[in-house]
């Protein structure tokens, strides 16, 4: 008897490539399907300054493993530094209206010179 054993094997060069470009294209495909399944979709709805960044950079903190890059980081340093000097002047507008003084009058004086903070 003869050979019983016939398999399709084509040599063109094209069909080759394609099929190994298949096989990346579905390696690819299997790695983002891994990839998709840990990641988690959260949508925060929430009326302005309600704290919704705050929570969305809570989270890249905790979960991320890199944290921020050092551009983030140096503009949400000049976000803290703007927010502290924002309070601060609040709070010296509340104590000017409430006639409340600080115990170190030159203090009092030094920091109602502060206009507007200076980056």
């Amino acid at each position: 008897m003869g050979n019983c054993y016939s398999s399709f094997f084509n040599s063109d060069p094209d069909h080759l490539q394609q099929v190994k470009a298949s096989k990346i294209i579905d390696k690819t495909l299997k790695e983002d399907e891994k990839q998709m399944t840990k990641e988690v979709k959260i949508l925060l709805l929430g009326a302005g300054e309600s704290g919704k960044t705050t929570v969305l950079k809570q989270m890249q903190i905790v979960h991320n493993r890199g944290g921020f890059t050092s551009s983030q980081k140096e503009h949400y340093r000049q976000q803290v530094f703007m927010n502290i000097c924002e309070g601060m002047r609040l709070c010296l507008e509340v104590m000017s209206k409430e006639e409340i003084e600080l115990e170190n009058a030159d203090l009092m004086v030094r920091l109602r010179s502060l206009n507007k903070p200076h980056l």
